[in-house]
């Protein structure tokens, strides 16, 4: 979902944005290209693209006991690497996820629980390089018929909440984290709104368009955050996303 699990560092991304004082709303637009390949339903590599930036290109290698997920840059480097550490029964019980950039040097050390095949429980650690940071966190999330309707979301002693509502259409892809079945069952119907709960006033709500097969070739996201904090003005990001499939 992109609730995305998870935080690559950065871990908070503040959007700061040179405002009049008498303007009372900022918007903002995003454009992402994927273009994905599968083999059967599993994803063996991905490109992406997001508004102007360099395009990354995403290859899984699966072995019996070990995942590796490895993204490299236009010069072909490697720019992240995740390896996923696979149990008896073909999910991940942890996984390590690092990042090699100069300005996003990173290592986050993963922990998975499940409960009847979804996941409810991440913990993590980790370390940024550039600033010299740790930080540790767990993920609660809360599955009711077969979607996950809650996510908690804990950094040392603070923890905000988010409420997932969906709609009526049929998951058939993890195209928001890209976990590729590693991470236990996908959501069975897609995201229709998150609301957060208890730590803001903000919420996203989704729109899709699918391909004869059923998969989502267009999803459109609107995130809106009323005034309140530090931010005086209402603020709006509007992300299109477009999904293309090659199969195998």
């Amino acid at each position: 979902m992109k609730i995305k699990l998870p935080f690559l560092f950065g871990i908070l991304i503040l959007i700061s944005s040179c405002l009049p004082e008498n303007e009372s709303t900022f918007s903002e637009f995003s454009m992402v290209n994927y273009d994905i390949v599968l083999n059967g339903n599993r994803i063996t590599e991905y490109t992406v693209k997001v508004d102007n930036n360099e395009e990354e290109k995403v290859t899984y290698v699966f072995t019996d006991s070990l995942v590796y997920k490895t993204t490299r840059n236009t010069q072909d480097s490697i720019i992240f690497k995740h390896t996923y550490y696979i149990g008896s029964d073909s999910l991940a019980y942890k996984s390590i996820d690092s990042g090699y950039r100069e300005n996003d040097g990173y290592y986050v050390n993963y922990t998975y629980d499940y409960e009847n095949g979804f996941l409810v429980k991440t913990t993590g650690s980790g370390f940024n390089r550039v600033y010299d940071q740790t930080i540790d966190f767990t993920i609660n999330n809360t599955v009711f018929e077969d979607n996950i309707i809650s996510i908690e979301q804990c950094y040392s002693s603070a923890c905000c909440t988010d409420g997932v509502l969906y709609n009526n259409f049929n998951n058939l892809l993890d195209v928001d984290n890209f976990s590729n079945g590693l991470l236990g069952n996908i959501n069975k119907k897609l995201i229709d709104m998150i609301i957060a709960e208890n730590c803001n006033s903000q919420q996203s709500t989704f729109t899709y368009e699918f391909d004869d097969d059923g998969y989502v070739v267009n999803k459109v996201e609107t995130f809106t955050r009323p005034p309140g904090g530090s931010y005086n003005y209402y603020y709006t990001r509007v992300t299109t996303t477009k999904y293309t499939y090659t199969k195998e």
